[in-house]
């Protein structure tokens, strides 16, 4: 009886640079009709104010159609060699929203709603308001940048990346149209290039928790900074 030899099959395994990449098309799909319409019937029923559980849970749910483990691969748990990061990027977010603000007053800016009720009495309910609506629009960012990273027709991985990096925050600019009375360059433009720069951070770290940090330290800084400079007048 001949005996055979089991051979070791060493099989190269290719790092995974994004997640999410085994999905289907079709389970792409379905998740973004799911999160575009969690956001578009909030704009066109704004008076239905029960319709907000639909902006709440409709982006989680879409995010569990690409996987019942996307949440955890894509929130992470933070690092200490993150701080210097967040920080980082948070002074970086800060002056180049400073700038566009500043280029697009020649265009009539708007102001957020949020800043206009802004107070030192319900900074505290703003606070908590925006941990949970953060977390909702980094969702948004996250599955248009992977759909587009991961079904973009292009060979080189750096194309891309840079495709869905644009595109994604042109998307999530676009998404805000309603919040600044449809101007178009602040809102495509203006927030586009605010996302552009916390999507680096997901980029860079592959985290989308600490994008979500640097984007809450960014809001409720710029918020603080508004309901300091009241007070002061």
């Amino acid at each position: 009886m001949e005996e055979f030899e089991k051979e070791d099959i060493l099989v190269e395994v290719k790092e995974e640079r994004y997640p999410l990449g085994e999905v289907s098309i079709l389970r792409w799909v379905i998740a973004l009709i799911i999160l575009n319409c969690s956001f578009f019937i909030m704009e066109i029923f704004p008076e239905k104010t029960w319709l907000a559980v639909m902006f709440l849970v409709g982006p989680i749910v879409s995010l569990f159609v690409l996987g019942h483990k996307s949440f955890r691969r894509l929130f992470k748990g933070p690092k200490l060699r993150d701080i210097p990061v967040v920080f980082g990027m948070t002074v970086l977010t800060i002056l180049v929203g400073v700038i566009s603000s500043i280029i697009l007053e020649r265009f009539g800016s708007v102001d957020n709603p949020i800043v206009g009720i802004a107070n030192e009495d319900n900074i505290k309910y703003i606070a908590i308001l925006l941990m949970v609506q953060l977390v909702i629009e980094e969702i948004f960012f996250i599955i248009w940048f992977l759909f587009l990273y991961h079904k973009a027709k292009f060979e080189k991985e750096s194309t891309r990346e840079i495709f869905a990096w644009v595109v994604s925050s042109l998307i999530f600019g676009a998404m805000h149209l309603s919040t600044y009375n449809f101007n178009i360059v602040q809102a495509v433009i203006g927030i586009g290039i605010v996302r552009f720069v916390l999507s680096a951070v997901y980029i860079r770290r592959k985290n989308l928790t600490l994008a979500y940090i640097v984007h809450f330290l960014y809001d409720i800084l710029i918020i603080l900074a508004v309901v300091t400079s009241a007070n002061m007048q």
